[in-house]
């Protein structure tokens, strides 16, 4: 099976589209795309809280800025940035 994303780092929040993805599409076994994502945006791998970390190469790359349900795309209408420690 073709997987249409990639996953930088096993912890990630996220998986990074590869192609344009409609609606319905496998992301990984048993996770959907909620709705479209364009190639190279962000899809939630699992459930997110309003104010959790979302992590991409399992850095931090900003806050939920409400919940994110699994297969949802991530972007600046659900991710803000934050102030927190990073560690380089």
């Amino acid at each position: 099976m073709h997987i249409p994303v990639i996953i930088l780092h096993p912890e990630d929040d996220v998986a990074i589209a590869l192609q344009d993805l409609p609606g319905g599409t496998e992301i990984e076994p048993k996770l959907m795309t909620a709705a479209d994502v364009e190639a190279g945006h962000k899809i939630a791998r699992q459930r997110i809280s309003r104010g959790a970390y979302i992590h991409r190469y399992n850095q931090i790359i900003g806050v939920a800025s409400r919940d994110i349900d699994a297969g949802e795309h991530i972007h600046s209408h659900n991710l803000d940035m934050a102030e927190f420690a990073r560690d380089y």
